[in-house]
């Protein structure tokens, strides 16, 4: 399976897909593990992206007002 993915730089989900059409037969249980993770890290994926909505940094830094510069010294 790892082989198959790496060799056609296709995901998880894809090869399965693709060797099932090809006629292999895959553990089932495998399968919905496989199906499983990649709905779990989807979802984790997905609340990284709500929880940092852009504005996380102004709890980190509230005296702050978008102005991004760099303070350069002699020296």
């Amino acid at each position: 399976m790892q082989g198959y993915k790496k060799h056609f730089g296709v995901d998880l989900l894809c090869a399965i897909k693709e060797l099932q059409m090809l006629g292999v037969s895959l553990d089932a249980n495998y399968v919905k593990q496989v199906k499983q993770s990649v709905e779990g890290q989807r979802k984790a994926r997905e609340k990284r992206k709500k929880e940092y909505n852009g504005e996380e940094w102004l709890w980190e830094y509230p005296d702050s007002d978008e102005t991004f510069s760099f303070l350069f010294t002699d020296g």
